[in-house]
């Protein structure tokens, strides 16, 4: 025998056990504050090995607020839990019985035969627990009539316990054995109308496939809208799965609900990638309309650039399926401002004079003005994209003419403030000019 607290850690209780030599054996075990003990009971059989007692292990509680005379094996507690339990097994034995019998019922009715059967079953599965408890009723009240404490009443109710515990198990096999044919047809119904549900199922997810929420052109709000009756609609697949699950489990066949129970599982996975989708779609709109309301001075393309990358990134990185039109359409626009943020960054390079401004409107045939006025959506409207090429090379032009302006302002500026000697030449009126020699390499250079 072990006695242990439950406490952490638990702690051992050693106890005493005395042998009365006539079968019988008592245990005496205290503890110094108050707490539950599990105990567990083994005896050695015949061939000498270790046997868990019936019933063990149990459950004790050491309580300060305990009279000391319920400890005592025939004190008021013994008596009381006696009569407590013969309750409770008189209740079950009256509930049982009345549910399991099939006399005056419709067992067609779908929810009469699982009650039934229900019923039935509990006395199955209930045996070892309930004839424990009978048995250990009827060793508690022996032991009390032994020692003195007369409880005929108690003992009499014990003994109709019996009888009824044993009738009720002839119930519970003849009954099984009544409406197993009804079961049988029961089931098979059942499975036949789980595999239309499966089918529904499997229906439902191909037409969903054309909801406007795949389309890009939906848009962010409208999108939700529908995916919001999706949520409605998968609710009301998951209470008939539910329901005939709960048949199924009943009828013995509870894997025939496993396949529309996977498909309901793909389906909100489905939805709710969407949903991030989504989300993402109209987090890049608030996005591109706050670079849309951007003054052109204000607008910094480097910065944007980064931005409309990472948001690229988080798109790429997502499990919806990839040929679905709005992640397509998505991912056009983020392309596209891929393309233009480039464009742009080129065009606002100081190296950009009226003249080439001019080009560029010659190109997208607008007369658009560089003003304080000009915002970044006035410039997406020109369709860069579409002249790219064009753009480049006006844009590396001005940068090459830019260079070269730099070039000959050097120049001048170097020129302007240059001293020139004169010396006479040898033998002639002729005057020449000269240079130092840092100057004269200068001049080679430029």
């Amino acid at each position: 025998m072990t006695i242990k607290t439950r406490t952490e850690p638990p702690t051992e209780i050693v106890p005493e056990i005395i042998d009365t030599d006539d079968g019988k054996y008592f245990v005496k075990y205290t503890c110094d504050h108050e707490c539950d003990v599990d105990i567990k009971v083994a005896y050695q059989n015949n061939k000498g090995d270790w046997q868990t007692v019936r019933g063990s292990p149990y459950t004790a509680t050491f309580s300060k607020e305990a009279e000391a005379k319920n400890n005592a094996l025939t004190g008021p507690a013994m008596v009381k839990n006696a009569q407590k339990q013969i309750e409770k097994l008189s209740n079950f034995m009256k509930e049982t019985h009345a549910g399991a019998t099939v006399k005056n019922k419709d067992l067609s009715d779908t929810k009469t035969l699982i009650s039934v059967k229900d019923c039935m079953e509990q006395v199955y599965l209930q045996n070892e627990e309930k004839t424990l408890l009978l048995d250990q009723l009827d060793e508690s009240l022996k032991f009390l009539a032994n020692n003195g404490v007369s409880k005929d009443k108690e003992i009499k109710q014990t003994k109709k316990l019996f009888d009824e515990w044993s009738a009720l198990k002839t119930l519970a096999k003849n009954v099984k054995k009544e409406i197993a044919p009804l079961v049988d047809a029961e089931s098979k119904k059942n499975a036949a109308v789980i595999a239309k549900h499966e089918e529904a199922l499997k229906k439902y997810t191909v037409e969903m496939k054309k909801r406007p929420f795949y389309r890009f052109d939906t848009g962010p709000q409208k999108a939700n809208e529908f995916l919001a009756t999706v949520e409605t609609e998968i609710q009301e697949f998951e209470e008939s799965t539910n329901s005939l699950k709960y048949n199924a489990e009943k009828f013995e066949h509870p894997q025939a609900i496993e396949a529309s129970e996977g498909k309901i599982f793909e389906i909100r996975t489905e939805v709710g990638l969407m949903k991030e989708l989504w989300d993402h779609i109209n987090d890049c709109a608030v996005i591109f309309k706050g670079y849309m309301d951007n003054t052109w001075e204000e607008t910094k393309t480097d910065d944007m650039e980064e931005e409309v990358k990472r948001l690229e990134r988080i798109l790429k990185g997502m499990k919806v399926d990839k040929k679905c039109n709005a992640y397509i359409g998505i991912l056009e626009e983020i392309k596209k401002w891929l393309k233009f943020l480039p464009l742009c960054g080129q065009l606002r390079d100081p190296s950009m004079r009226d003249r080439h401004w001019d080009m560029i409107r010659e190109k997208v045939k607008n007369n658009f003005v560089i003003d304080s006025n000009l915002r970044l959506a006035d410039i997406y409207a020109l369709e860069l994209g579409k002249i790219s090429e064009d753009v480049e090379e006006i844009t590396d032009q001005a940068v090459q003419e830019a260079k070269m302006e730099k070039t000959l302002n050097n120049i001048e500026l170097f020129w302007t403030d240059i001293q020139l000697d004169f010396t006479q030449h040898k033998g002639s009126e002729v005057q020449l000019l000269r240079l130092t020699e840092e100057n004269f390499e200068q001049l080679e250079e430029h």
